[in-house]
C-alpha cells in the first residue's frame, strides 16, 4: 500500500495521466494497467536486435521468442525482421537460406524456420537413439 500513499503522476502510454486518487479506488487493477502500458512503450525494432540464439537453446524455442518479440512492436519492416533473424541465429544454413531469399511476409519466415527447427529436431532424435546403442 505505499503505492497508495506515494503522489503518483505518470504518463500511462505517452497519453492519459493519471494522479494518485483512483489507485485508492482499486490499486490491484490500475497497477496491472501501468505495467501493461509500460511494457508496450518501450518496446522498438533496435530492442529485436538485441535477441540472440543462445548456445545451448533449441532453435525452436528461439524462433518463438523471436516472433513473440515482434509481435510487440509497432509499424515493423520486414527488411528489419529477415536481418535480425539472419544476425540473431546460430543456424548456419536457415541463415545461408535467408541470405540467398529473404523473405517477403512474416509466416513466410515462420514457416521457414520450422523446416530446420524439424530437422534439427530430427538430429538430436538420432543422436540420441545412436548415444543408447553405444555401451
Amino acid at each position: 500500500m505505499l503505492l497508495c500513499a506515494w503522489p503518483f503522476r505518470q504518463h500511462l502510454g505517452g497519453r492519459q495521466e493519471i494522479g494518485w486518487q483512483p489507485f485508492l479506488q482499486n490499486p490491484s487493477t490500475r497497477l496491472m494497467i501501468f505495467l501493461k502500458n509500460l511494457m508496450w512503450a518501450k518496446k522498438t525494432d533496435i530492442g529485436l536486435i538485441q535477441l540472440t540464439h543462445d548456445k545451448d537453446e533449441r532453435m525452436k524455442y528461439f524462433i518463438a521468442r523471436f516472433n513473440r518479440a515482434t509481435l510487440r512492436i509497432k509499424d515493423l519492416h520486414m527488411s528489419t525482421v529477415v536481418t535480425t533473424m539472419m544476425s540473431g541465429t546460430r543456424s548456419r544454413p536457415f541463415k545461408m537460406s535467408l541470405c540467398k531469399n529473404p523473405s517477403d511476409t512474416m509466416h513466410e519466415l515462420l514457416r521457414r524456420g520450422d523446416k530446420y527447427v524439424d530437422a534439427e529436431e530430427a538430429y538430436f532424435i538420432t543422436k540420441g537413439m545412436k548415444d543408447r546403442k553405444k555401451p
